[in-house]
């Protein structure tokens, strides 16, 4: 008799649009291109299993690949209306680490190139960055009115995932 496993892969269904998308981002970054690719949407859609599914054929196609990932609101016990929040820029912690290790491993002129004058801004978000080789000698960030220090960290952010989509 034989007896049905607990665990199973369920089918991608309806994803085929996407995955073509995604299967063509993997080609770009075979081809030397770098590239990010953002999932998201509602509780229960597949976006792990589309995740899970393109990392595997990245990494069989010799891709590097980093993952990032959201943290569930967690209720809290105080009130049933108030959500205890992941860190700010929480998803991009991983990629923030391996970032600081290529610091750590090739010095002060690629801290410079990579971060740039984001890493100050990026240090109160993940702490380690601020133990990248020439920190200290990066200029601190001018006072802004919340707004538009908002509007420098997204563009900071954005050159800093542009640099990094080309190591």
């Amino acid at each position: 008799e034989h007896t049905r496993s607990y665990l199973y892969r369920p089918d991608m269904v309806g994803r085929d649009e996407v995955l073509v998308d995604l299967k063509a981002r993997l080609k770009e970054l075979q081809a030397g291109r770098g590239g990010f690719v953002v999932l998201h949407g509602e509780s229960g859609v597949g976006k792990t299993l589309l995740a899970t599914n393109t990392t595997a054929a990245a990494v069989d196609w010799g891709i590097e690949v980093i993952l990032g990932k959201c943290l569930p609101l967690i209720p809290s016990m105080e009130s049933k209306h108030e959500h205890t929040f992941a860190a700010p820029l929480q998803p991009l912690r991983e990629l923030f680490l391996y970032l600081v290790d290529v610091c750590i491993a090739e010095g002060a002129e690629t801290s410079v190139q990579l971060f740039g004058p984001a890493a100050k801004l990026l240090a109160p978000y993940e702490p380690s960055i601020g133990e990248i080789p020439g920190y200290a000698d990066l200029p601190s960030p001018a006072e802004l009115p919340p707004e538009a220090a908002r509007q420098r960290l997204l563009d900071n952010l954005k050159q800093l995932l542009t640099r990094t989509a080309d190591i």
